[in-house]
């Protein structure tokens, strides 16, 4: 699917950011993940390295849409491998 490996990764960065984790959740009703809980997450190019900033840049977030979606959504801390 991916040319290179850090693509692989920026798409793993991609789906831990709250702008995509907040889009999932507003299909989950459970905690069963399956395709369907990502029909509102857009397919992006993965040569950027996409985080919250620039997706809220991207599609016109306010910053009243931010709050909220802070306040439902906690930051995702990642361990190094």
């Amino acid at each position: 699917m991916f040319k290179t490996k850090k693509e692989a990764e920026r798409l793993a960065q991609y789906l831990r950011t709250r702008f995509v984790r907040f889009l999932v959740s507003q299909l989950s009703f459970s905690q069963d993940i399956t395709k369907e809980r990502f029909l509102f997450v857009p397919v992006l190019n993965m040569t950027t390295q996409w985080t919250d900033e620039l997706l809220n840049r991207r599609y016109g977030i306010s910053k009243d849409e931010i709050a909220f979606i802070e306040s439902k959504i906690r930051p995702m801390e990642v361990k190094d491998e």
